[in-house]
């Protein structure tokens, strides 16, 4: 199932009006969308499983904040606040560049492939 964005992206662009019962609709169909695609995941991934599985879908694997004073790694879920780890979008507890991980995407993709999913030999 896809959740289509257009009516709402032309509500938040005031380009039309969306009704109440239509947000609510949209959220229900949303929620279970993400619920589905997190049934779909391995029950543990290790954090470049997470950047790929991320990446694939065009989501950063990290969040710097609006003074840039932290970064928050999206594989794990620290929050640093060293400005060396900010700057060169480093995770120590990953240890992980998130720039790099882009260069390393096609190693990722290999490496998730040889992961047995549940059910298959090992």
């Amino acid at each position: 199932m896809t959740v289509d964005l257009d009516p709402i992206k032309a509500a938040l662009a005031g380009e039309q009006t969306v009704d109440a019962e239509s947000i609510l609709d949209w959220l229900g169909a949303l929620v279970a969308e993400v619920e589905r695609l997190r049934a779909s995941l391995p029950a543990q991934m290790n954090p470049m499983q997470r950047a790929h599985a991320m990446l694939r879908v065009g989501r950063r694997t990290y969040w710097i904040d609006g003074d840039a004073r932290s970064i928050t790694c999206h594989l794990c879920g620290l929050i640093s606040r060293h400005a060396q780890d900010v700057l060169h979008r480093f995770c120590g507890r990953c240890g992980l560049f998130h720039e790099d991980l882009l260069e390393m995407l096609p190693a990722v993709i290999a490496e998730a492939r040889r992961v047995p999913r549940e059910g298959e030999g090992a």
